[in-house]
């Protein structure tokens, strides 16, 4: 096993939701750390924390952020939108391809453990390390080409996260919570569609434990809580750890399409950049993967399952 307190730490995306827990992690375990964002306005880490500003498709600005480093947790990515543009197409290449291959070109260090996703696989499973993927769109085009790149690297470890939960989440899953808590959700079909989870916190202690394992060097995890959940599940167990009723009410697709149509053409005449359409098919993705490897090679056992998880966000949330 080796030990992060030997040597520089550097976590890329180190203002994101779990990059910003790492490094509060990592500093908690007396590791030197360099964190390195875009916007210094966008952390507040404690004066152990070396910050470095600038952009990884800058080589200078790479070369100078890998300088001495032994270990790099690479968290910076452009995470999945709905129907990106045409520039946004171009813009996942430049952040989640590009400049993946210029850390792993300019860095020497010892171990390289990077953060994919689990979209990787495309829909449907539960899938494990073993199964093809098959990307769709281009957020998961560009991850799994960059995962290709750190597992050149001689150190490189790749995790594909399922869902990530916690009291840093963004995006669907707030709005998932806001509507329960207001008892304003409504299924849009069955509800039987399956997910995986990983609550933040055990995100950031298998990615711990992948960069003090050797025998992780060129491995590819799946890391999740250990279950699949369909979506009914998870939203009975948010609304139970608000102490709310289960929703119970079931629209059609067919109808709840139209509606949100409807809906889209209203916001854009408002001006507004939303749009609910896609909603229905995230909400209703079907994905599932298996968490087996990582448990049996470096012995990873999550802390939290689905009802301790949810708890513990709303407890978090509650203490900010």
């Amino acid at each position: 096993m080796a030990d992060l307190r030997e040597g520089i730490v550097l976590v890329t995306g180190a203002s994101g939701a779990i990059g910003s827990l790492l490094v509060r992690e990592l500093v908690s375990r007396a590791v030197r750390v360099r964190a390195a964002v875009r916007d210094p306005g966008s952390v507040e880490f404690d004066d152990r924390v070396e910050i470095v500003v600038g952009d990884l498709r800058d080589k200078s600005f790479v070369r100078a952020a890998v300088e001495g480093v032994d270990t790099i947790f690479h968290y910076a990515a452009k995470l999945h939108i709905n129907r990106p543009t045409e520039e946004l197409r171009q813009e996942y290449e430049a952040v989640n391809y590009r400049a993946t291959r210029t850390l792993v070109e300019l860095s020497d260090c010892e171990r390289f453990v990077s953060a994919s996703t689990i979209n990787v696989y495309g829909t449907g499973g539960p899938f494990d390390e073993s199964t093809a993927p098959q990307p769709s769109g281009p957020y998961a085009e560009t991850k799994l080409a960059a995962e290709k790149l750190v597992l050149k690297h001689p150190g490189g470890t790749v995790i594909r996260y399922a869902a990530v939960y916690g009291k840093g989440m963004k995006g669907n899953f707030p709005r998932l919570v806001k509507a329960i808590r207001s008892g304003r959700f409504a299924y849009v079909g069955p509800g039987t569609n399956r997910r995986t989870l990983i609550h933040e916190k055990d995100a950031v202690r298998a990615a711990i434990l992948c960069a003090e394992s050797d025998r992780s060097r060129g491995r590819v995890y799946n890391v999740t809580d250990g279950e699949v959940h369909t979506l009914e599940t998870i939203v009975e167990t948010i609304a139970k750890a608000l102490g709310k009723k289960a929703p119970s009410i079931h629209l059609p697709e067919s109808l709840a399409r139209v509606a949100f149509a409807g809906g889209d053409v209203f916001l854009k005449f408002a001006g507004k950049e939303m749009r609910l359409t896609p909603l229905i098919e995230k909400i209703n993705e079907d994905i599932a993967v298996r968490g087996d490897l990582i448990r049996e090679e470096l012995g990873f056992d999550p802390e939290f399952g689905l009802e301790e998880g949810w708890k513990q966000v709303l407890r978090d949330v509650r203490g900010r």
